[in-house]
């Protein structure tokens, strides 16, 4: 069926071509949502693009009014006047009812004498002044819609709605309802568009970004699923990572077409493991790459990637590399896709950093909204067949962490998270692959460096365990404990596995047999720790541990919530709480906040037995 264009950017797209010949359209929004602007340009659209002459019925507004207004935004509307395209006619809602239902009448004769093709009456609520009977204005509105369509007039009805209000006579009667809202997001407001029908023809449902600005409104059509390259081909391409090392552990690089988050606190490498990826685009495949981007410019990035030695003036110089920075002060979503998807469609990208998620949800302002927007951005990239990395802050250094407010972790394929460590006095920095679809990667958990040359992956951290947690502790084979469980009189000690099996406890009085303690022997070396509690689903830790001599928790101190208490049943030890050393012998017992920073050894040339009470458990 023909559709006739409306003139305005992205409801054409969203109606699939326009709107039907002769069709009543409803514009409905509550004040300041842009309905007058909207069916303003469909009027100035139609005569300047399609030479559709138009009247404008204003009920209230007068026609000098609309001629500010429309030069507010850049359109001449006088000038069409004095061509005779353009009628502007300031009456009453009865008076544009009689005249519609008689022959003869300035409107009709108008219409004729400009060939008019268009209507827009700003608003219909004012039919209300000719009656208030519900069962009448019905009435009313249907003559009034029905006379329209007789007479061929597309048009364009304004009606202002009330927040909470249902829909009314007037939505069932017009042909398509166009619904305008502008909506607190955050600290700021955005507007949308909505059509909520269309009689007829199919159209393109849910909301859709509107910005309002020199040249009028525009409107950014939400992306439709749609299959992409990845949901019907084999994937098995992988792409360079531009670590090499990192390669190695992902079997080989990245999959082609597949989204990938790096995620880290501030000062993990986020941004520079991206900038190796663009950099190890290949010229001879013709691979080109983009930069999406907030709160740097395009400088300030290929500065930072001169600091570490990677090429990225050279992709710049050579055509390769595009930037697309966006401000977040004066962000739209819709229009920011959109600026995306036109860069993929007249571009050879292979490769996209988003740099970051973070600074792209700040600018969104709303955590569904945010959850939108990089859903239709993964599948704009996958359509496009370009590999991404999106950095991502996680707001802790150490300790436990979290992706985001709106976690996107499950619209990715990869995941790859950095995190700063304290081991021996010293920070470093750790990386691990948490998720990578498709891939038999590596588990390992690697240290790496930030230098002069780029990002060097390391070896893995051996030995240790809670190093992406941010608190790693020394682990010690299971060899050399079996002196240990032979003096506690554990039977089969090569038998028994680091941590035995948990025994339900249910009854009212919960007696532990030294047979079916649970042993920790891989924590610390050279100590043996047996818990005394029937398990750790309780609000208190009790341990006995036996410490050989040297053992020690290192010479770094560590803090976790909670308190300690403890009892020293022969030998003895030192033990030392923020700063102040003390050494325990038999008898001794002590108390201190797990929160101040504190660690053990033993120094004496035997060993130590303690009872140690911990609340909350820490096992």
């Amino acid at each position: 069926m023909n559709r006739i264009p409306l003139g305005i950017p992205g409801l054409d797209e969203i109606l699939g071509g326009g709107t039907l010949p002769g069709s009543v359209s409803l514009v409905e929004g509550l004040p300041g949502a842009g309905k007058t602007t909207l069916a303003l340009q469909f009027i100035y659209e139609g005569i300047r693009s399609y030479d559709a002459p138009g009247i404008i019925v204003t009920f209230e507004e007068s026609p000098e009014q609309l001629r500010r207004d429309a030069g507010q935004l850049g359109w001449d509307i006088q000038s069409l006047e004095a061509r005779k395209k353009l009628k502007i006619m300031h009456i009453s809602p009865g008076s544009l009812r009689q005249q519609l239902l008689d022959s003869g009448s300035d409107l009709e004769r108008t219409a004729a004498n400009i060939g008019a093709r268009r209507l827009m009456v700003d608003s219909v609520n004012h039919f209300q002044r000719i009656t208030l009977d519900p069962v009448e204005l019905r009435q009313l509105f249907a003559e009034f819609v029905s006379e329209l369509r007789r007479r061929s007039l597309t048009s364009f009805l304004i009606k202002e709605i009330e927040i909470g209000e249902s829909p009314t006579y007037e939505n069932y009667t017009a042909d398509a309802v166009i619904t305008l809202t502008n909506e607190a997001e955050g600290h700021r407001r955005a507007r949308y568009l909505e059509v909520k029908k269309a009689r007829g023809q199919g159209f393109l449902s849910g909301k859709h970004s509107v910005k309002i600005g020199p040249g009028g409104i525009a409107v950014f059509p939400s992306l439709a699923p749609e299959p992409t390259a990845n949901d019907s081909e084999p994937l098995v391409k992988r792409v360079k990572t531009g670590v090499s090392r990192l390669d190695e552990m992902l079997d080989g690089g990245f999959l082609k077409g597949f989204a990938n988050m790096i995620a880290g606190s501030s000062g993990t490498g986020k941004t520079a493991m991206g900038l190796h990826f663009l950099c190890a685009a290949g010229p001879e495949d013709g691979e080109s790459s983009l930069v999406l981007g907030f709160e740097e410019s395009g400088e300030e990035i290929l500065a930072f990637a001169d600091t570490i030695g990677l090429p990225l003036r050279r992709l710049r110089d050579e055509g390769r590399l595009e930037f697309l920075i966006s401000s977040p002060a004066d962000f739209c979503a819709g229009e920011w896709l959109q600026r995306v998807r036109e860069t993929l469609e007249r571009g050879r990208t292979t490769r996209v950093l988003i740099d970051s998620l973070t600074d792209l949800e700040n600018a969104v302002g709303d955590d569904q909204r945010f959850y939108n927007t990089v859903y239709s951005l993964v599948r704009l990239l996958k359509k496009a067949g370009a590999t991404s990395v999106m950095t991502s802050s996680v707001p802790e250094a150490f300790g436990e962490f979290k992706l985001s407010q709106a976690d996107v972790s499950m619209l990715v394929d990869g995941i790859i998270l950095l995190r700063m460590v304290e081991m021996e006095s010293e920070i470093r920095k750790a990386l691990s692959i948490l998720k990578m679809r498709g891939s038999d990667f590596s588990k390992e958990i690697r240290a790496f460096e930030i230098t002069d040359s780029g990002i060097e992956l390391r070896e893995k951290f051996a030995g240790r365990e809670g190093v992406m947690r941010g608190n790693p502790y020394v682990v010690v084979p299971r060899e050399g404990l079996s002196k240990l469980e032979k003096h506690l009189g554990i039977a089969e000690p090569a038998q028994r596995s680091p941590v035995e099996v948990k025994t339900s406890y249910n009854a009212a009085l919960a007696v532990v047999h030294p047979s079916t303690r649970q042993i920790y022997a891989d924590q610390i070396p050279n100590v043996l720790i047996q818990l005394l509690a029937p398990d750790t689903d309780r609000m208190m830790e009790a341990l006995f541990i036996r410490l050989e001599e040297g053992a020690t928790t290192g010479e770094q101190p560590f803090t976790h919530e909670g308190e300690e208490w403890g009892y020293c049943l022969s030998g003895s030890f030192e033990l030392y709480v923020e700063g102040e050393t003390r050494t325990l012998s038999p008898g001794d017992s002590f108390y201190f906040s797990s929160r101040r920073p504190h660690g053990w050894r033993n120094a004496s040339s035997g060993s130590a037995e303690v009872i140690w009470v911990v609340t909350p458990p820490s096992f």
